[in-house]
């Protein structure tokens, strides 16, 4: 992504800004706490500042995906954390999506292989490594006893994770695979 040029006024300057991402006239940065601040090169923007209000809360984006989800067949539901929850193949995945970072996006199939013992959980280790090394954006590790493998995106919308979920339920069932591979040689 490089540098924003020299030549930006800046409404608004942090230390704390997480990204900056180039537009034709604008470069947007968002803070830790969800707000993002316009900045205009070479001349100030009207109404640059954007409110938190303006952001998308995670409540929305959970029923913009939910409906997504409904609508590619499935049957969503909401867990008390306000997580999405939802069943393929006869197997339950979660969904979390961040109260304070909206671009965040996880799909996580929770606690799919037992660990019965230390030696057990050394051979998890090693196999959780090597799937995770042969899968692109996925990552397999253990969780308590049990081990999980998730995906996690950073997507500029919700909107943006549509298009690419089927891609990241195949790379989600790779790499679960290729850990039971693992464990089983």
């Amino acid at each position: 992504m490089g540098l924003p040029p020299r030549n930006i006024t800046f409404l608004r300057r942090s230390a704390a800004q997480e990204s900056i991402e180039s537009h034709a006239k604008l470069v947007k940065c968002r803070e830790p706490d969800g707000r993002f601040w316009m900045f205009g090169r070479g001349k100030k923007e009207k109404g640059a500042s954007v409110s938190p209000a303006e952001a998308t809360s995670k409540a929305e984006r959970v029923r913009i995906f939910q409906e997504f989800l409904r609508k590619e067949g499935y049957v969503p539901e909401i867990d008390s954390d306000g997580d999405i929850v939802f069943k393929r193949e006869g197997r339950t995945y979660l969904i979390f999506l961040s109260d304070k970072d909206d671009e965040f996006f996880r799909i996580a199939f929770p606690g799919f292989w037992k660990i019965e013992s230390e030696e057990e959980r050394a051979r998890v280790e090693r196999a959780a490594l090597r799937a995770t090394a042969n899968t692109k954006v996925a990552k397999v590790f253990p969780v308590g006893e049990n081990t999980w493998a998730t995906i996690e995106l950073f997507c500029e919308s919700i909107e943006a994770a549509k298009p690419v979920f089927a891609r990241s339920m195949n790379a989600l069932q790779h790499a679960v695979s290729e850990f039971v591979k693992e464990m089983r040689e």
